[in-house]
């Protein structure tokens, strides 16, 4: 066999080097399996709710163990600060947490997933229309609205205590439309905490604005009036 290919010991299928990815440990420097193979069981892993590096159970809205989680996490936070690819360690390209290659890989994967309707973070099948599945979706809001993913799990018990429905109108709500909403508006001394926040439909928060629920419903009343 050309020493420039390999067999995959799962697939069965001699690949070039490429398809394999690099492994200080082995003889060779390269996984045992090919990426794919690799791929494919890592996804099974987070469907089945394992971590997708190792065999123990992933901690609730991850893929990863508490152990990698803290690795990866760690690993990643040092890579970012230096100017380093979180993928590879070398130096990141302006405005990316990537190198060139790891990122056209990583918009390349994106893309992919869109158009196989999977979460284009986790790989879970996304949710009808949209490019997340809620779980991950749950997590970006925690992170960019209360600044840690951890905080996803309150958000979506928050969720499940309101059935879904919008607090202040009855609304059904899904992705595209649910809006979190502060109840005492931070303006007005309220804490960013899921304490002080409840769903609601997106246009009643843009209505809203930094009012209390009893000026929004005399603007409403006055509205009323007005048209009525």
């Amino acid at each position: 066999m050309d020493k420039a290919t390999k067999v995959c010991p799962k697939c069965k299928i001699e690949k070039p080097r490429s398809a394999f990815a690099k492994h200080r440990g082995e003889a060779d420097g390269l996984q045992a399996r090919c990426k794919q193979c690799v791929a494919e069981y890592r996804r099974q892993r987070v469907e089945d709710g394992g971590c997708v590096l190792c065999t123990r159970k992933a901690l609730k809205g991850f893929t990863f163990c508490g152990y990698h989680y803290k690795k990866q996490r760690d690993r990643r936070r040092a890579y970012r600060e230096a100017g380093r690819c979180v993928q590879c360690g070398t130096d990141a390209i302006d405005g990316s947490y990537y190198c060139e290659q790891h990122a056209m890989e990583h918009a390349a994967r994106r893309r992919k997933a869109r158009e196989l309707g999977l979460c284009s973070s986790c790989r879970l099948p996304a949710t009808t229309g949209f490019n997340v599945c809620s779980r991950c979706w749950f997590r970006q809001l925690a992170c960019r609205i209360l600044g840690s993913s951890k905080l996803a799990i309150r958000l979506e018990r928050m969720w499940e205590d309101q059935g879904g429905f919008c607090a202040l109108t009855g609304v059904k709500l899904e992705q595209g439309i649910a809006s979190l909403d502060h109840i005492k508006h931070r303006s007005r001394g309220g804490k960013n905490d899921p304490s002080n926040l409840r769903w609601v439909h997106k246009v009643v928060n843009e209505m809203r604005g930094d009012r209390t629920d009893a000026e929004l419903f005399q603007w409403c009343k006055l509205l009323l009036k007005k048209t009525g």
